[in-house]
């Protein structure tokens, strides 16, 4: 579907989950793709695999330079990822080229070698939380982007609705989890003094990748306005069980200055705990 340019994992992940407003989309991609090559002066070299809710691709710009286009599905809100990458400036993500708005196309530098590392050290993820979080966000990037609320209530719901496709008993289970969970991020979120930083909201192991200048770069944003703990905790809480979450979140909140309490209940609330 689409020819040999569109990553193969991302389109049968969008053909599945999206269904046919997903299909189509993926229909209307090559087109797409070959009006940012022509906008931009772009040679496509060939698909990036990994992400699955945009279409990610190596190429070279005029004059032999590498860049990666990355076209944004319609579920995807591309405006707010150049937000976040215009604020942040090359310093701890790739730097924004050009934002071409009816496209949903980004033009991006390209992290030399951009494979994601075996592991990220406690001290190597806080560097890259500190630098996300090193400048807050303008009062018109704030009119922008979403709320951390909005974004976890987004997360809430999505969990629900992945349950209840599951089956109905694995909704029953879920449910009164999301509900305590819900609960306690309103709680964390009442007392936070606002309006916060620019959170990434999706710092997880595959969104962590080696950069040459850097050494780690955060890319694919879900990016939002709110309390920096919650980056610590999401990269903090991925793949721990219980019993070693308390020790990780108190060591990245320590290294990255964060308060070790909000980290490890955010951590809490996004495992459902």
């Amino acid at each position: 579907m689409g020819g040999p340019q569109i990553p193969a994992g991302m389109s049968r992940f969008v053909a599945h989950y999206f269904g046919a407003s997903g299909r189509a989309w993926l229909d209307q991609l090559p087109g797409v793709i070959d009006s940012a090559a022509a906008r931009w002066g772009l040679e496509i070299e060939h698909a990036l695999e990994g992400g699955l809710l945009s279409c990610v691709l190596a190429v070279r710009c005029r004059g032999g330079g590498a860049a990666v286009l990355k076209i944004a599905g319609p579920w995807t809100a591309a405006r707010h990822e150049a937000v976040a990458l215009e604020h942040w400036d090359g310093g701890p993500a790739p730097r924004l080229l050009d934002f071409d708005e009816r496209l949903s196309a980004l033009l991006l530098e390209r992290i030399w070698p951009g494979d994601a590392p075996a592991e990220v050290s406690c001290d190597q993820a806080a560097q890259l939380i500190r630098a996300l979080h090193a400048r807050p966000p303008t009062s018109a990037q704030i009119a922008v982007l979403p709320s951390l609320a909005e974004l976890v209530e987004d997360r809430f719901a999505t969990a629900g609705a992945e349950a209840a496709a599951r089956s109905e008993t694995d909704f029953a289970d879920l449910a009164p989890r999301i509900q305590r969970a819900r609960l306690a991020a309103a709680e964390l979120l009442g007392g936070f003094p606002g309006p916060g930083m620019l959170v990434h909201g999706d710092l997880e192991q595959r969104n962590i990748v080696r950069c040459q200048r850097r050494c780690l770069a955060a890319i694919d944003p879900m990016p939002c306005v709110g309390d920096p703990a919650y980056d610590a905790a999401y990269w903090a809480a991925e793949g721990q069980q219980t019993a070693g979450l308390d020790q990780r979140c108190r060591a990245v909140a320590r290294q990255a200055c964060l308060d070790p309490g909000r980290v490890l209940r955010w951590a809490s609330i996004i495992t459902l705990a």
